[in-house]
């Protein structure tokens, strides 16, 4: 999903193949995503709404509890010792029971502010989790499509300011679409996960993304991108066809690979 001249588009791509199963061409659709967006952002204001109607309760609530179980025993705490400092004198022999409802009062709020603060760890730590999955892929457990739309735009920053230094490959599984017409889906998605172990292996200091159904990026910067040759290298045994006459052929990491590096001599984004 984008946002461009048109405004908001979905972009689909297929491949497709002649008669002997060779891929020739993509067919590529695009679809009018701009009343979804609508809808979305629509969506956004009411939440956002809901929770500033919800803040300004929960104020009146804690202001509403703090008068009346907080200012008014401190007031009377403070009347209770300027009667005793006006009268210390007359006290010496006379026995005064207060109680000890402000000690009281200090544990509630102390044993109340604990629950916050662990409630509120709490709710950092789902919030995390939350961030991590709209960034991740389900199956293989890279980076999605999103996290990728978000390292071009941090890219495309530095390109700005003259300190590009970096490398995009991009591996494309082979026979997938064997494996899902012969074997299902499950062995499919044992194949996406051996092909992005693969990658993750060989590029363990380069975020790897899953950009499509069995298209691949990596990004590949400092070390990775200095020893960029070396590793390329070792995905030599992987670019091959699938083997369809293998015994589980759903295990054997099949792709095609192509490595791009960024020239700012040439390049632009």
């Amino acid at each position: 999903i984008s946002r461009g001249y048109w405004g908001w588009l979905m972009t689909i791509y297929k491949p497709l193949y002649d008669p002997s199963g060779k891929k020739v061409a993509f067919i590529g659709v695009d679809l009018d995503m701009n009343q979804a967006m609508s809808d979305i952002n629509a969506l956004y204001a009411k939440i956002l709404s809901l929770e500033c109607v919800i803040f300004s309760m929960m104020l009146a609530m804690i202001y509403t509890f703090i008068t009346r179980q907080v200012i008014a025993p401190v007031k009377q705490l403070q009347g209770m010792l300027l009667y005793f400092r006006e009268h210390r004198e007359k006290q010496k022999d006379i026995a005064i029971t207060t109680g000890d409802e402000f000690e009281e009062l200090y544990k509630d709020i102390s044993d109340s502010q604990d629950i916050i603060l662990e409630d509120s760890t709490q709710l950092q730590d789902y919030l995390g989790i939350i961030q991590r999955m709209a960034l991740q892929d389900e199956l293989t457990g890279v980076k999605n499509h999103t996290a990728y739309e978000n390292k071009v735009s941090e890219l495309t920053a530095v390109i700005t300011a003259g300190t590009a230094e970096f490398a995009i490959l991009m591996a494309d599984m082979n026979g997938l679409k064997f494996v899902h017409d012969v074997y299902g889906h499950e062995k499919g998605d044992i194949a996406l996960k051996g092909m992005s172990k693969a990658l993750c292996d060989i590029f363990e200091h380069s975020p790897v993304y899953r950009i499509g159904g069995d298209e691949f990026v990596v990004v590949l910067t400092g070390r990775d991108y200095m020893n960029r040759d070396a590793l390329v290298k070792k995905l030599a045994p992987y670019e091959r066809v699938r083997d369809r006459s293998a015994y589980e052929p759903w295990t054997e990491v099949a792709m095609a690979v192509g490595l791009s590096v960024y020239d700012p001599l040439a390049d632009r984004s």
